[in-house]
């Protein structure tokens, strides 16, 4: 009876976003923006640094300059938070063949706030390009 618990909670555990899977100490985004390399995908620009590691992690940004207003920028950062908790496996599945971690930045230059059904395939997309960057 113990033993379902233990399965329901590791696979509950695949699918959140906890604090160490976001990139949050303003020394780790500093060097990202600094060291880190870059592409565009769709509405996204993302920046990446390969590092040694366990977990990828993620930084999310929406400008201001783009998304005037606040309930747009909490929408569309909920929708690509969400998108990315849901298939971050893309990634992970990826990094688990290599001994390296990843560092990235998501930020949305979308002029208005994300709908959910599309940013999910852009952000499919986005891991998929990130997994080719990978040392295998």
């Amino acid at each position: 009876m113990n033993e379902g618990r233990l399965v329901n909670a590791s696979l509950n555990d695949r699918n959140r976003l906890t604090k160490g899977e976001r990139l949050h100490l303003k020394l780790d985004v500093d060097r990202l923006f600094k060291e880190g390399k870059w592409f565009t995908q769709d509405d996204f620009a993302v920046i990446y640094r390969l590092s040694k590691g366990e977990l990828p992690t993620i930084f999310i940004s929406i400008p201001k300059k783009h998304q005037h207003k606040a309930w747009q920028r909490v929408q569309s950062r909920r929708m690509i938070r969400e998108a990315y908790r849901k298939n971050k496996h893309i990634l992970i599945d990826a990094l688990k063949q290599s001994n390296y971690s990843l560092h990235f930045a998501v930020i949305c230059k979308n002029r208005t706030a994300l709908k959910y059904q599309p940013t999910e395939s852009k952000i499919i997309l986005t891991l998929q390009r990130l997994t080719e960057v990978i040392p295998k």
